[in-house]
């Protein structure tokens, strides 16, 4: 009898994992009112962008240098705006004197 319960049980268990297993990439993508497109950087990824330490990537955004946007006390760059940024300032010869 007990060898019967816990097949009994041991069946549902794995009929569950199966559901379980046959659900997997099928998760829906979660609704939100804003659409995030936009590729956001961490610090660490803009002082290899820059070669330059941590601490000089965080000077620069903390001073306007280059643009960031502040999310639950996290420092973000959002790329878009990095390249643009860079883009702007970097002297290519156009204006060599």
């Amino acid at each position: 009898m007990v060898n019967r319960e816990r097949s009994r049980l041991g069946g549902k268990i794995h009929a569950k994992r199966e559901r379980t297993l046959s659900m997997k990439g099928t998760r829906k993508e979660p609704k939100s009112a804003v659409a995030l497109e936009e590729e956001y950087l961490r610090m660490p990824d803009v002082a290899a962008i820059f070669n330059c330490s941590l601490t000089s990537a965080y000077r620069m955004a903390t001073d306007g240098t280059i643009p960031t946007l502040r999310i639950s006390g996290m420092l973000r760059v959002p790329k878009r705006k990095l390249m643009r940024c860079i883009a702007e300032h970097s002297n290519d010869g156009t204006n060599a004197a």
